[in-house]
């Protein structure tokens, strides 16, 4: 005669753990989470910074005409891509400046598709720059708050000079034929300098608030809409730009119309005279021709 307990007892012991159920769940999930940590820790660990670091800076250089050198590369969590300190140096006309942070990750939804992309954040000339990359090139960006002072050209000695506050860009980079362009762009601040070296009085020249519009396709570009504002000479205008490499072979043709205000240098308003002949609201109407390199009046 058996012990109902005992038989009980012995039962429960020689029953197998159910695999899917109960405490058998518990632990095969406690050994699957246990795994995956140490891989993702092993990955984040010894993964190979210092070869993608070269890779990038390879790939920047292949696909600009910069050349690169960026001072720390990691991993983020959840997965992602950090860079900091891309110093950036080349191009025509020479240019030097330094990306302070570029954050990227996946654009999971994209993933399973046959054109994925990525998110990126970048910190750079005192603002920010966020937005996506596709594999088919198509380029969508958000500009806030950027500094810059940037030559025309290497035969034309001015710097322009201010604050993007707000841009927005949609295309593609680099330029496709069947890809159109969407630009938008609000400077302050905005300022011609180097006037001098053309032999003006004044060295710079206050534009104010700059608005730029632009549509395209391919490497021709429509100014919309051309106004400044706020300065010491009022602008508006329209026309296109056919974009080309290096940047200072870009043809323009540009139709402006100028208002002088009362804080105009008076050299700057003979020079105008010279190109164009007033009309009765004090207004010049001025013609732009020819490549950024050698720039015609008309």
């Amino acid at each position: 005669m058996k012990i109902p307990r005992l038989a009980a007892f012995w039962k429960k012991r020689r029953a197998p753990l159910a695999p899917f159920g109960g405490q058998g769940f518990k632990f095969y999930l406690g050994v699957l989470a246990l795994l995956l940590t140490g891989f993702l820790a092993g990955f984040y660990l010894f993964f190979p910074t210092s070869a993608l670091q070269q890779r990038l800076e390879l790939e920047i250089a292949a696909r600009t005409p910069l050349d690169a050198r960026i001072e720390a590369v990691s991993l983020l969590f959840p997965p992602g891509l950090q860079a900091e300190g891309i110093r950036l140096a080349g191009g025509r006309p020479p240019t030097e400046f330094t990306v302070n942070l570029v954050k990227l990750t996946p654009l999971w939804r994209t993933l399973t598709s046959s054109n994925p992309g990525f998110a990126f954040h970048a910190e750079v000339l005192g603002g920010q720059v966020d937005g996506s990359v596709r594999k088919s090139g198509s380029l969508a960006a958000q500009l806030q708050n950027l500094t810059f002072s940037a030559p025309v050209g290497e035969a034309f000695p001015v710097r322009l000079t201010g604050r993007l506050g707000k841009g927005e860009f949609a295309g593609a980079l680099p330029l496709q034929a069947a890809t159109e362009t969407r630009l938008n762009l609000g400077f302050d601040q905005f300022e011609i300098s180097g006037l001098s070296a053309l032999g003006l009085a004044s060295d710079t020249l206050a534009l104010g608030t700059v608005s730029l519009v632009g549509t395209g396709r391919a490497t021709a570009l429509k100014i919309d809409r051309l106004s400044a504002s706020g300065g010491s000479l009022e602008v508006t205008g329209d026309g296109t730009v056919m974009l080309a490499t290096p940047l200072d072979r870009s043809r323009l043709n540009l139709n402006l119309v100028l208002r002088p205000g009362r804080q105009l240098d008076k050299s700057l308003a003979d020079l105008l005279e010279l190109f164009a002949q007033a009309g009765p609201d004090g207004s010049f109407s001025l013609r732009l021709t020819g490549s950024l390199r050698q720039v015609s009046f008309q």
